[in-house]
């Protein structure tokens, strides 16, 4: 790019990315369509950045995720030479876990200032709290809050958070996370809020409880396209699992924050949490384990490690078949899950006649409650049988997927819509292809400001796409 300013720290990390200016801008501007921003920078807007302007908002932090993804390491904002000011991170490192959470709930719910928290950019950081069981020191004003509050933490306390835990990890699986994730948020912030305040022996399992919640609450926000927020709700969880010692939240958390990694492209980072989570239920029950190696068998498969993710994924086998654990979002391992990550792997191992295999296992083991799962899993058995020239098959499962999403509100689902309508018109000569996108186009409308919605956030795609 010619004008490059030299000395500029973003010119060091172009020259490393091999990218330009316009294809760092074009980067830039599609991650902005991912948290609802329309951007339109192009080369002379980096030009501008490298001769000393600072972009506007949280700009520069999506910059900085761009190339963590494309140089598979961190980038920080700082790195970039974009920052206008100190990073002011939030919460604040060191925070108490409760207080953390608290705040992050209470400003995800006020109209006010919901745009500090909703616009969070995702960076792929490894949370600081150590899946030992480290406790976080108090804050003093949580302190104060329970000598204000003599009450003990009881049992019907604990069960009641119990209770709202299956409900809305079966709400997720049903209607998707974008639905009711700010009823959630306000019951962390209200009703859950006021038992940690409490006191006693059963606070600690309170918190771990809390943990849960929040990692329920954070996959809920992934889900509703909220990458960032999502992320720090996963690291609150952590610190709240750890402060609560309870080992198999953290490891559950781990493991999402590995796959929420991976599904934005930062490969090694996915691998590393996928590391820790393993390490984190190394005493964990048989489907606990099951979960996390099947994880780190995709994120081996993904850096072509082919060996040791067929080795995981022959662990996580053994695993479950010792129990698939009692029901509940934190103790079952439902086989359909693990055929369905199975396939992922297998995929990515370049292996499509076994994933599609372990897809359609996935598919018959699917319960009538988990509508979303089966969208999902249908979607993607359609993607890879429309690979193999097996477009009836492929139709069949799609038009299955679409009878699905009116009902539910998520983000994985959209992306898979984008998909289905990038084949259709890659093989819009099939009459049984053209069928499937009429129909995806009459459930999910026209464009609108440049996106498709359905029932949840927008699936964002360039203008004139439709044809």
């Amino acid at each position: 790019m010619t004008g490059r300013s030299t000395d500029h720290p973003l010119s060091a990390l172009l020259s490393e990315a091999q990218w330009t200016g316009g294809e760092l801008a074009r980067a830039v501007n599609s991650a902005g369509t991912t948290i609802g921003l329309r951007l339109r920078y192009d080369r002379t807007s980096v030009a501008h950045w490298l001769s000393g302007s600072r972009p506007r908002g949280t700009v520069a932090d999506i910059v900085a995720a761009v190339l963590s993804r494309r140089l598979d390491r961190p980038v920080t904002t700082a790195d970039t030479g974009l920052l206008v000011a100190p990073a002011r991170p939030f919460p604040a490192p060191g925070s108490d876990p409760v207080d953390a959470l608290l705040t992050l709930c209470r400003t995800d719910l006020d109209a006010g200032s919901r745009s500090r928290v909703t616009g969070v950019v995702y960076v792929p950081v490894q949370p600081t709290v150590h899946e030992t069981g480290q406790r976080p020191r108090k804050s003093p004003r949580v302190q104060v809050a329970r000598q204000g509050t003599p009450r003990q933490v009881r049992e019907e306390d604990l069960r009641r958070m119990q209770a709202m835990t299956a409900l809305f990890a079966g709400l997720t699986e049903t209607h998707g996370g974008a639905h009711a994730r700010t009823a959630l948020a306000a019951y962390l912030s209200d009703d859950v809020g006021h038992v940690l305040t409490g006191s006693g022996p059963l606070r600690g399992k309170a918190l771990g409880d809390t943990a849960r919640l929040a990692h329920l609450l954070g996959l809920m926000t992934q889900d509703a396209h909220r990458d960032g927020l999502a992320q720090h709700y996963f690291h609150a969880s952590l610190a709240l699992g750890a402060l609560g010692d309870d080992r198999p939240a953290v490891a559950v958390t781990l493991r999402a924050l590995s796959a929420q990694a991976l599904r934005l492209g930062h490969l090694r980072h996915a691998h590393e949490l996928a590391e820790r989570a393993v390490a984190a239920a190394a005493n964990g029950e048989p489907a606990l384990r099951a979960f996390t190696y099947a994880q780190r068998a995709v994120a081996h498969a993904h850096l072509r490690r082919a060996a040791q993710a067929r080795a995981d994924l022959a662990e996580a086998e053994r695993q479950h078949a010792r129990g698939m654990g009692p029901p509940g979002p934190f103790t079952s391992y439902p086989r359909a899950a693990l055929e369905y990550q199975s396939a992922q792997t297998l995929a990515a191992l370049r292996d499509d006649e076994a994933a599609v295999a372990a897809l359609r296992r996935s598919v018959a083991e699917r319960s009538v409650e988990d509508r979303r799962g089966r969208a999902l899993t249908r979607a993607r058995l359609a993607e890879l049988l429309a690979g193999q020239g097996e477009l009836d098959e492929a139709c069949r499962h799609w038009h299955a997927f679409l009878d699905d999403c009116p009902y539910i509100r998520s983000a994985r689902a959209d992306d898979h819509l984008t998909a289905l309508l990038r084949t259709a018109r890659r093989l819009s000569r099939c009459s049984e292809i053209r069928a499937v996108r009429e129909r995806a186009w009459e459930l999910h409308g026209p464009v609108t400001g440049g996106a498709v919605t359905t029932g949840a956030a927008p699936v964002h795609r360039k203008r004139g796409a439709r044809s």
